[in-house]
């Protein structure tokens, strides 16, 4: 069954021109479990012990602007359809404590990695207290399938720098995106189905909504988040699914791109994380349960949504 729905659905991405854009949605969503900032002696956020302090959130009031995910002391992505404008201050915080420490940055410039929705920004001074994601970089696509993803998205709180929700996944699949979208975009794609109400990881089970454009995905190893996907689309057809850019097949685009905003006077590239065998083959371990996709269609989840939408507008 999963191979079928795998064919089908990688069909159905090569005839699709569609892209993901509110709140995230989650299988069964607890303020507590799921807010990155909730206050409250009984909180239990799933995200603990982990440290998201290198996920950014654009600052001020609109709802509509952006995410950023640190990959250099300078350097960051978000999506392109759905970016942060170069006239945005970005916010990091140090723990999950909305009172606690902070730095903001302003943005110096940006480039699009060619063809694709991954969008590369440049922070005019360097973070110092928020963390720099590694990229996972695995042998093959398939070795993916069935690691467990950590997922953010947009929660119903304020003010927008704090909107911050996380949820968890399973990688059903990498594939390659055939034919652009309204913008233009190709390229490799990470896809994870939603099941609902029971299956997958269980609670935490999560599907983008408009907004969550540009927001990362993570896989975790020792303890540590490592960068696999930045947030693009999502669809309802074969299945109900969330859509990321691959962000392990651009490394080389992302340093030769690092390198240009530099202009020679930065010399920073991305870190390549490749995990000893004995710990990829437990992360796939860990998964291995949870691959299975539900077929069945809740309209009353979908809330309206088209067949392919943006998860960022």
């Amino acid at each position: 069954m999963k191979t079928y729905l795998q064919v089908t659905l990688l069909v159905w991405l090569a005839a699709q021109g569609g892209i993901a854009s509110a709140q995230m949605e989650l299988q069964s969503y607890d303020a507590k479990n799921h807010d990155r900032f909730y206050v409250g002696a009984d909180k239990a956020f799933i995200g603990d012990p982990y440290d998201w302090s290198g996920v950014g959130r654009v600052v001020g009031d609109e709802i509509t602007r952006g995410w950023a995910t640190m990959i250099s002391p300078h350097y960051f992505l978000s999506a392109y359809h759905f970016p942060p404008a170069l006239t945005d201050a970005l916010r990091f915080y140090e723990t999950n404590d909305p009172s606690g420490a902070f730095e903001d940055h302003a943005i110096e410039s940006s480039k699009r990695i060619p063809n694709t929705d991954l969008w590369l920004g440049k922070l005019d001074t360097p973070v110092t207290g928020a963390a720099i994601y590694p990229i996972l970089n695995l042998p093959t696509h398939s070795e993916y399938e069935g690691l467990v993803i950590y997922t953010f998205g947009r929660s119903d709180t304020t003010p927008q720098e704090r909107n911050v929700r996380l949820g968890r996944n399973n990688i059903d699949l990498v594939a390659f995106r055939s034919d652009p979208d309204s913008q233009g975009s190709t390229g490799e794609v990470l896809v994870f189905g939603f099941d609902y109400p029971t299956g997958g990881v269980g609670a935490d089970e999560s599907h983008l909504q408009p907004y969550d454009s540009g927001g990362p995905s993570f896989a975790v190893l020792g303890g540590s988040p490592a960068l696999v996907g930045i947030h693009w689309f999502i669809g309802d057809d074969p299945v109900v699914y969330s859509a990321d850019s691959f962000v392990p097949d651009y490394i080389a685009q992302l340093n030769a791109a690092m390198s240009e905003l530099g202009a020679g006077e930065l010399d920073e590239q991305v870190t390549v994380l490749v995990p000893e065998p004995s710990v990829l083959v437990m992360l796939l371990g860990l998964g291995a349960g949870c691959l299975a996709w539900s077929i069945r269609r809740r309209a009353s989840h979908r809330r309206g949504m088209n067949m392919s939408q943006r998860a960022g507008r």
